[in-house]
């Protein structure tokens, strides 16, 4: 459940914003502040949201103390999660473009005239999308140049050929993506590919979630019925074969990351203690899959996999 904390003055909006978020039972309140200096005696109350909220009603020079007050305790926040700042306008006002949004030093705007199912969704894509940008940043630390462990590229590479999925598919390198993030971390497949796996391979090659989804299903089933028996034998076990039908996009992952997990258990020990920084960050992340409430949020899922019409095709 996210948290949000209003600095508003105007009864009739706090009460209106707060029922609004609240009835989802998606967002708790936990705090109130009228003015900068209010806020600033709340600070062990602010701190626990997951947004702050601030009426269009201050002044220019207290909207800038009331975020200045917001960003010097950011930083204090437990790592890996984001305190964001968004402004909500009364009704019959203009609400800022996403250029002026940022202008003003803000992460989000909204006018009061939402629903409740909008105001719901648009708080928590923003939070959503930060979160898999974070995650992008911090797996590409770790991934971009491939693992740092002797021979685990080369058989990483080589079991997508003999699996018949050719390189030049644009899925076949969305799939290495995959199976490395799950390396690295095997909740990110078993537990999150639609709200984690998808979205950060989409920010890696400034695509949409969709098109990952479509491009590694469409390699697997090209490459399935190619794939040498005695590979699809030793990593699927029993579960697939080529007969029966290939698995599906997490199920193919899954299995090849959990190979490689064993085969590579000594290595792989090493390498997450090297690098324990960033993986404790990309872990504390990972939280999102397991989040109950947006998993149960159907509409949230089906717009962080908004499509696209672009066809398949070969990386220029």
């Amino acid at each position: 459940m996210k948290r949000f904390y209003l600095v508003m003055q105007d009864r009739r909006m706090i009460s209106e914003l707060s029922s609004k978020l609240a009835g989802t039972k998606l967002f708790q309140f936990v705090g109130l502040s009228h003015d900068a200096k209010e806020l600033e005696l709340n600070i062990s109350n602010f701190i626990r949201a997951d947004i702050v909220i601030i009426e269009n009603c201050f002044k220019k020079a207290e909207l800038h103390d009331i975020i200045r007050i917001i960003n010097a305790q950011a930083a204090s926040i437990i790592a890996s999660r984001r305190l964001f700042k968004a402004i909500v306008y009364r009704r019959g006002e203009k609400v800022p473009d996403e250029f002026q949004t940022k202008e003003i030093g803000v992460d989000l705007t909204f006018g009061i005239t939402l629903s409740q199912t909008q105001l719901s969704h648009l708080i928590n894509m923003k939070i959503y999308s930060n979160t898999c940008y974070v995650l992008d940043k911090w797996i590409r630390q770790i991934i971009v140049d491939g693992i740092d462990i002797d021979n685990f590229n080369e058989d990483l590479t080589n079991i997508l050929h003999e699996i018949g999925i050719a390189a030049s598919l644009l899925g076949y390198t969305f799939l290495k993506r995959a199976i490395e993030m799950s390396f690295l971390n095997i909740d990110c497949i078993t537990l999150g590919i639609t709200k984690v796996v998808y979205p950060t391979i989409a920010l890696m090659y400034k695509t949409t979630s969709s098109k990952v989804e479509r491009s590694m299903r469409h390699a697997i089933e090209t490459g399935w019925t190619k794939s040498n028996v005695d590979i699809v034998e030793k990593i699927f076990s029993y579960s697939y074969s080529i007969s029966r039908g290939h698995p599906t996009n997490g199920e193919f992952v899954a299995n090849i990351a959990d190979y490689l997990m064993v085969k590579y258990r000594i290595e792989r020990k090493k390498f997450l203690a090297e690098h324990a920084n960033q993986i404790n960050k990309i872990n504390a992340l990972i939280d999102i899959s397991t989040n109950g409430d947006l998993a149960n949020d159907q509409l949230f899922v089906k717009l962080a996999m908004e499509d696209d019409d672009d066809d398949d095709k070969v990386p220029a």
